[in-house]
């Protein structure tokens, strides 16, 4: 016996079948649903984010580091930018706005001593305009956070870092001897053939890129990655190497060495090298190699030469600035003279004697304390006890990929925190991104990282 046919609307009120088909027909007519559409916008929000981010790797050392004024805009605006697309790109797809990451209670922290300094600063202006910047630099953290979160992000992001460390060695080594095809890159007050500077200006800058990108390639080698890259990355590797020896910068040698020391340290503890002979060849050939460059004579000059040179170069003009500054943040413990005001507050502090004016201590942390005040020495503390427990988790995953970019980015991070002692680096727009950058890489977390992004299932 047969059952008869029921339509699936024939036991519905008169009513609710209107409904079903008024809905049909809308359905017909409009095919495409608000969950069809979300598809295509979360990919061009995630295009625009990638975008920026990219530019913001890229555009800063090409404008002279970060150094030139209206390049700072563009840094915000591309900030601005890129983190609006990844909390847009969340909101569509119904995730929380930031990926949680062990430093959001430092940076929380950061914020609040900063703007706690700004009610006190001695010029308000000045202050919120630092205070604009660091914004822009949380931002850039978390957006790089959400573009490594899958191993094609990771990736790319590693090339591009190190892609444009090798395109500003290879041009700082052909300005270098002399064949500069871009005039804009041209400083007149630069000697030829004295210092590389590439596109920055001030060759100490440049040898602050130099030891992150560096540190970063070295990473890259023990990632896993086909035999061609890894060629390709070493050569490059060579390349900044040569750029950041003869930029013939005395802490960006010293940073270089501790962040390439504490590669090899851990490479040869975690025994991750199976060909230990060959890596041990290669590395002594890059050391016979760095001896050569190290015994030419503008480079031995140089580190014989400390307290020569003018008064913002030597050692004993940086250790009179050092006391001076220490001089200052006696005079303002608590909330120092605001953010971004060292220039300003030091004019009353500047010893007699030197012929030209300091803008910077010539060691970040000086500089940063003297401007926010003691409050932030338990936040940088702080920091580093995240940075060193997360050193201990992320050294050990089974990825070759994931632990040669955590390794190197740990290493870059070390290099220019060494550097930063007789330098000011981390206050120029372009060497804070890259570090800023490295500290993504480093603190993203590798438990939720995917191969390959699937229908809605964006992470």
């Amino acid at each position: 016996m047969q059952m008869p046919f029921i339509s699936p609307t024939s036991s519905l009120s008169p009513h609710t079948q209107e409904q079903v088909l008024t809905t049909d027909a809308i359905d017909q007519q409009f095919p495409i649903s608000i969950r069809d559409l979300a598809h295509p916008i979360s990919k061009g929000l995630k295009a625009v984010s990638r975008f920026c981010l990219y530019a913001l790797v890229i555009f800063p050392p090409l404008a002279m580091g970060g150094a030139i004024g209206w390049s700072v805009p563009i840094i915000e605006w591309l900030a601005l930018l890129a983190i609006s697309c990844v909390f847009l790109r969340r909101i569509i797809l119904g995730r929380k706005l930031w990926v949680s990451t062990p430093m959001d209670r430092p940076f929380i922290a950061l914020a609040a001593v900063c703007a706690l300094s700004t009610v006190f600063s001695i010029n308000v202006r000045n202050s919120l305009s630092a205070l604009g910047l660091l914004a822009a630099y949380i931002a850039v953290f978390y957006v790089a956070i959400d573009v490594v979160r899958t191993r094609d992000g990771l990736r790319k992001l590693c090339y591009v870092i190190v892609g444009l460390g090798v395109f500003v060695a290879v041009f700082g080594i052909f300005k270098y001897f002399g064949a500069n095809p871009f005039t804009w890159w041209e400083y007149h007050d630069q000697l030829p053939g004295r210092r590389l500077g590439s596109t920055y200006y001030n060759s100490d800058h440049l040898a602050g890129l130099m030891e992150m990108t560096l540190c970063l390639g070295v990473g890259l080698l023990m990632a896993g990655l086909s035999r061609s890259k890894r060629i390709a990355i070493g050569l490059g590797c060579l390349f900044m190497a040569t750029a950041l020896v003869i930029s013939l910068s005395r802490g960006g040698w010293a940073g270089a060495l501790v962040g390439l020391g504490l590669i090899g340290v851990i490479f040869a503890e975690r025994r991750y090298f199976r060909r230990g002979i060959i890596v041990a060849l290669i590395g002594a050939t890059f050391v016979v190699m760095l001896l050569v460059i190290l015994m030419s004579s503008p480079t031995v000059e140089r580190i014989l030469t400390a307290e020569q040179g003018i008064d913002n170069a030597s050692w004993s003009s940086r250790v009179t600035v050092w006391k001076a500054t220490r001089d200052m943040i006696a005079d303002h413990p608590v909330f120092g003279v605001g953010p971004g005001n060292f220039s300003l507050g030091f004019t009353q502090y500047q010893p007699e004697g030197l012929s030209v004016r300091f803008f910077h201590a010539h060691n970040d942390y000086l500089h940063i304390i003297s401007e926010i005040g003691l409050l932030l020495i338990p936040v940088v503390l702080w920091m580093t006890i995240v940075l060193i427990r997360q050193a201990r988790i992320k050294i050990n995953p089974p990825s070759r990929l994931i632990r040669g970019t955590t390794i190197g980015a740990l290493a870059g991070i070390t290099a220019i925190i060494i550097h930063s002692i007789g330098d000011f680096n981390l206050h120029l727009p372009a060497n804070a991104l890259s570090f800023i950058i490295l500290a993504a890489i480093f603190f993203s977390s590798h438990h939720d990282m995917r191969k390959k992004e699937r229908g809605f299932d964006f992470v």
